[in-house]
C-alpha cells in the first residue's frame, strides 16, 4: 500500500474489468424503530431516525456487485452508556442478539435468513470504570448474549466526545487490559477534526501504557481497532497534515501488529455540498487523505461503510459511493488482487477473529 500514485489527469474510473474483491462490511450500525429513541444522538425527524435494520441495510447494498458477505455489528451510542446505568446498552445486546439468532420481535425489519450476515458484535463497554466493573458489564453482557456470545469479539468507547485524558486514567488502562488478557478488541472513536490533533497524541500514549505488559504475557497486549480514519479535517493545511501524518506513523510503529485502521466515515468530514459531487470530482478530493493510511499496510487496513451515518446528506447511494472511493484508491495505488481484498474483506476476518468461534469465558 506504500506504492501510491495518483493520476494527475485521465480518468479515474477503475477499469470494468478489474475483479472485485470479496466485502466484509468492517462498520455498521443496526436499530429498530421502536429503540431509536434510545440513542444518545438521536433527533426526531432527523436523517438517521426511523428504522436501519437488516432488511434496509441489504436494500442499499444488494445492488453492489459484490454484495456484502458479512457485516460488523457496531454499537450506536446508546442513552446512559456514560454513567453506571447500561439498561440502554444491555438492551442493544438483546438486539443483537435477536439479529445473530434470527429471532426478530413484529416489524424489527429482518428474519431468520439474515442470521448470518452479522459476522461480529462489538457492543459498548463501560472502560472508564475500570476493570472491577468491567468485569461485572462483561458477565451480564456473557448472559444476556446467550448463543449469541461467541460473535462478541470487542467492545467500543467512544473518547471523541469525552473530556481529555480520558483514556489515560489508570481506571481506563486497567480496563484495556483486562479486554487484553480476554482476547477482546477495543474499537476506538477518536476525532481529529473537533479536536485536533491532542486525541490522536492521547491515543499513542493510551496505547503504549496499555501494551506494557509483563514478560512473556505480549500475547495479552489488546488489540486496537481506529474508527473512521481518526476523522481526520480534510480542510486542514499542509502543516496540520503533516503532524496529523507523523501521528499516523507513530500508532503504527508502536501498536504493531496489535493496530488496525479502518477506511470509513470520510463522508461525514466533508462539507454537505461536497459529499454529493460525481464519483471522480469526490475521490479528487479524498486522493490527499486516503493513501495517507499506507503507514498501516493493506494488512492493518478494513473497509466499513459507517452505514447508515454515510447516508446522512447523500441518500441511498451512499454505501456504493464510500465502496467506490476506497476501491478507486486501492487501484490508484497500484494495489494486487490479494492486497486489495484484504482491505475489503481479510483484515476485518484477522483482526476480529471472525475464524475463531470459541467463545470467551469471563468467569
Amino acid at each position: 500500500m506504500s506504492r501510491i500514485h495518483i493520476p494527475v489527469s485521465g480518468s479515474l474510473r477503475v477499469p470494468d474489468d478489474r475483479p472485485r474483491a470479496p466485502i466484509i462490511d468492517s462498520h455498521v450500525h443496526l436499530y429498530p424503530a421502536s429503540e431509536q429513541t434510545s440513542l444518545a444522538w438521536y433527533i426526531p425527524r432527523g436523517p438517521l431516525s426511523g428504522q436501519f435494520s437488516v432488511e434496509q441495510y441489504r436494500q442499499d447494498t444488494s445492488s453492489n456487485d459484490p454484495a456484502p458477505e458479512g457485516l460488523i455489528f457496531i454499537e450506536a451510542d446508546r442513552k446512559n452508556g456514560h454513567s453506571k446505568n447500561w439498561a440502554r446498552p444491555l438492551d442493544e445486546v438483546l438486539w443483537a442478539r435477536r439479529i445473530v439468532t434470527g429471532q426478530p420481535k413484529p416489524n424489527e425489519g429482518h428474519n431468520l435468513g439474515d442470521a448470518d450476515l452479522c459476522l461480529a458484535i462489538i457492543p459498548w463497554a463501560p472502560m472508564d470504570q475500570g476493570p472491577e466493573e468491567l468485569e461485572k458489564y462483561l458477565n451480564l453482557v456473557q448472559n444476556l448474549a446467550g448463543l449469541a456470545w461467541p460473535k462478541v469479539k470487542g467492545f467500543r468507547f467512544l473518547l471523541q466526545d469525552k473530556n481529555n485524558g480520558t483514556g489515560l486514567t489508570d481506571k481506563f488502562i486497567g480496563s484495556l487490559k483486562l479486554l487484553g488478557k480476554k482476547k477482546f478488541v477495543f474499537e476506538v472513536g477518536i476525532d481529529a477534526h473537533q479536536r485536533d490533533l491532542k486525541q490522536m497524541e492521547e491515543a499513542l500514549e493510551m496505547i503504549k501504557r496499555a501494551h506494557d505488559v509483563e514478560k512473556g504475557k505480549e500475547d495479552e497486549k489488546v488489540v486496537f481497532i481506529l474508527d473512521h480514519m481518526c476523522k481526520p479535517d480534510l480542510s486542514a493545511s499542509d502543516e496540520w497534515r503533516y503532524n496529523f501524518v507523523r501521528i499516523l506513523c507513530n500508532l503504527s510503529d508502536y501498536g504493531g501488529s496489535n493496530i488496525y485502521m479502518k477506511l470509513s466515515g470520510g463522508f461525514s468530514e466533508l462539507p454537505v455540498d461536497e459529499r454529493t459531487l460525481p464519483d471522480e470530482k469526490l475521490y479528487g478530493i479524498l486522493s490527499r487523505w486516503l493513501p495517507m493510511y499506507s503507514a498501516f499496510g493493506p494488512e492493518r487496513v478494513m473497509f466499513g461503510s459507517d452505514w447508515p451515518v454515510c447516508n446522512v446528506g447523500i441518500g441511498r447511494g451512499a454505501w456504493r459511493k464510500w465502496y467506490n472511493m476506497v476501491r478507486m484508491m486501492c487501484y490508484h495505488s497500484k494495489l494486487s488482487l490479494k492486497e486489495e481484498t484484504m482491505i475489503f474483506s481479510g483484515t476485518a476476518r484477522k483482526a476480529y477473529r471472525l475464524d475463531d468461534e470459541t467463545p470467551v469465558v469471563v468467569v
